[in-house]
């Protein structure tokens, strides 16, 4: 009798770990797909803006291609990707950050084990 409780106990053990196993890798699945959905959105923001940027001289019914309105326009191209990209760099830091906080075991007052 203490045999069979131990070895259904066992079964279920082993039932719970294969299926904490395939949590994490359904997880790491989907946190991959939201990486790639983020840098298409990413990509698609960029485009856009450019395409946003490339009309700005003509919308004013200034003449296209002068000097000052192509230099000041790639200037302002060059600064909104530099800010863009130093923003990304944070926000996947911070994300970086949480994911790792998320790993990390708490002890039972709610305080992570690090601190």
């Amino acid at each position: 009798m203490l045999q069979t409780e131990l070895k259904e106990t066992l079964e279920e053990y082993e039932m719970m770990t294969k299926q904490s196993i395939d949590d994490e890798k359904e997880r790491e699945r989907l946190e991959e797909h939201i990486d790639a959905l983020e840098q298409r959105c990413e990509s698609l923001e960029s485009q856009l803006n450019d395409e946003k940027l490339k009309g700005l001289g003509a919308q004013a019914g200034s003449p296209t291609g002068t000097t000052s309105t192509m230099v000041l326009k790639n200037e302002f191209k060059k600064m909104m990707r530099e800010t863009r990209a130093e923003n990304l760099k944070a926000l996947k830091v911070n994300f970086q950050q949480r994911r790792s906080q998320k790993d990390v075991p708490s002890t039972p007052n709610g305080l992570s084990e690090s601190l």
